[in-house]
Order: C-alpha cells, then structure tokens, then sequence
C-alpha cells in the first residue's frame, strides 16, 4: 500500500511540475523580438497619402457600439487574474463632402451565431448599443469608402450582417486576404450578395484614392491584417493599427499576448509588428503620430479628450 501512495504522490508531483511548465510556456511568457524585420516608410507613405491631391479630411470620429472586457492573461504574457477594458468601435473619417468608415463591430443578435458564441465566451460583454449599432449601419451605407483593419468578426461583423447588401459592396474595399477569410466567403455574407467582388491586392503601401488615406500591410495577427494611415487638413496623423496589440499595458510592460491567445497568429511577424509599434510609436519621444489601438477603451478616451477624436459618428 505504501509503494502505490508514493508511486501516485510521484505521478500527481510530475503532473503539477508539467501543469507548471506548461502555463509558464502559454500563459505567463512570451519574449519580446529584440529586432523588428517589420518596414514602414513612413515618409513614401505620407508622399502618397497627398500625391493625388484634394482636400484631406477634417476630423476623425469614433462610435463604441459594445463595451466588453478580456481576461488579462489572455491578453497580455503574464497578465495574471482581473480583467481588461475590450471595447468594440468603428471609425468615422470625415471629408468635406463625404465619409470613410474604418471597421463595422459586429450584430449582436444576428450574424454568425456560432463565432458569436465563441467571442462571447471569450470575452465579458458588458454592454451592447442597438442605437450606435443602427448609426453605424446608416453610416456605412452612406460612407464613400469603407475599410476594415481585418477580417476577424469584431472587425468586419457590421458588413457582414448590413442590411443595406447593394449599397455597401460598391464602396467596399476589402483585400484579398480579406475576402478570402472565413466570414468573408460564408454564403451569409452581405446576405449573400457578396459573389463576383473583385478584392484589392497590393504589396507596398496602397493610396485608396481618398486623399490622405494609405493601406499598408501588417498580416502577424491576421492573413489580411493592415494598418490603415490617415492624415488630416490640420496635419494630425493616424495609424489605425487594429489588432497587432489590444492595450497599452502590453507596450508599457512590454510584453506580447502569450502563445495561447497567438496560437492562429504568424507569430514571428506577430512579434515584429509589436517590436515596431513599440521602438518607433511608443517609445520615441519625437514620434507624434496618433496610433489607434482598435479595442484600447482608456487610449480612445485619452485622444477623445484631447481633441484629436471626435465621440460620435455624424
């Protein structure tokens, strides 16, 4: 009898050394890249972002549709208990005589029930506004662009699930990563009237033809994952960085998301794209861009109240 209690001692100690080994590997750690192999000519894309002329927008607006939250862990390498501000917004980029849209939320109710189960389990969701919801469904029907920072569902849900199908695909422009995602080429999506789209492809920074607007790719956390560059008539910048962090804790502890919230990632370039968010927007005290964390509820507060983010769409 004593042989079998330490033989099952033995056996539960190695599985807690194992279980200890194994969180500290998916949960706890995940380095930094000490070098960044990610490029963004900064000055070629500003070259673009005006070469073709026209007025330049004049503000920048947000619309938070959902309030969520996320556990820390999940969203930070040894994150620990608690959680964190998850908010679910679109953008509003305001021209003279028209609008672009930058991401579309996602329908509460509706659209892929069973990735909408998975978000939810995931994430704490707070709150949901049906209102803001309905604005941003007028605004992307009336929008002269709409752009998404990726194809996850929190992104590109809102298009997904528009009810206004005819009206938005000609303004659409999504990329070929984009469009080949698996939302994308559901039959639900834009209720099905999505088949024949022509998507974008590009490989160096892409001027939309709105003057001040610049794709630039950045595919670590998603295939068609892009930073989105927008300048202004009074000479603010933006860079909509969409997911390749969820919060600033991330850049000021300086840690990535730990490998089991990266496990669909291209983690290498993952990685770098963080490196240089983190070399030349966080930590260069020269650097005056306005980066635009996609989900970062304390940041958009931030720039709301410092006047370079308007609350509200028109």
């Amino acid at each position: 009898m004593k042989t079998y209690i330490q033989v099952a001692l033995i056996v539960v100690g190695c599985l807690a050394i194992a279980g200890c080994a194994s969180k500290h590997f998916i949960i706890d750690r995940y380095p930094v890249s000490e070098t960044s192999g990610f490029v963004l000519d900064l000055d070629e894309v500003r070259r673009l972002a005006t070469a073709g002329g026209g007025e330049l927008p004049v503000e920048v607006r947000s619309l938070v549709v959902a309030e969520a939250s996320m556990p820390r862990w999940f969203a930070m390498a040894g994150g620990g208990s608690g959680s964190i501000p998850f908010d679910i917004v679109a953008y509003q980029v305001v021209y003279p005589d028209g609008t672009v849209i930058i991401d579309s939320c996602f329908d509460k109710e509706e659209a892929y029930d069973g990735i909408a189960v998975f978000f939810l389990r995931k994430f704490q969701l707070n709150t949901y506004s049906q209102e803001n919801y309905e604005i941003l469904q007028e605004s992307l029907r009336n929008a002269s662009l709409i752009l998404v920072t990726h194809e996850h569902f929190d992104h590109i849900g809102g298009i997904a699930a528009s009810p206004y199908p005819t009206e938005i695909i000609p303004h659409l422009l999504l990329t070929k990563e984009q469009a080949e995602g698996p939302i994308a080429t559901d039959p639900r999506f834009l209720g099905g009237e999505f088949s024949g789209y022509v998507p974008l492809s590009y490989e160096g920074p892409y001027y939309t033809a709105k003057p001040g607007i610049v794709l630039i790719k950045a595919p670590g956390h998603a295939p068609g994952q892009q930073i989105i560059y927008v300048t202004t008539k009074d000479g603010n910048e933006y860079l909509f960085i969409g997911d390749i962090i969820w919060n600033r804790e991330n850049l000021k502890r300086r840690v990535y998301r730990p490998r089991i919230s990266s496990m669909k990632d291209d983690l290498d370039s993952a990685r770098e794209e963080f490196r240089w968010v983190l070399e030349k927007l966080y930590d260069d005290p020269s650097n005056k861009i306005i980066y635009v964390i996609s989900h970062d509820r304390d940041q958009l507060r931030d720039y709301i109240n410092a006047g370079v983010i308007t609350e509200g769409f028109k």
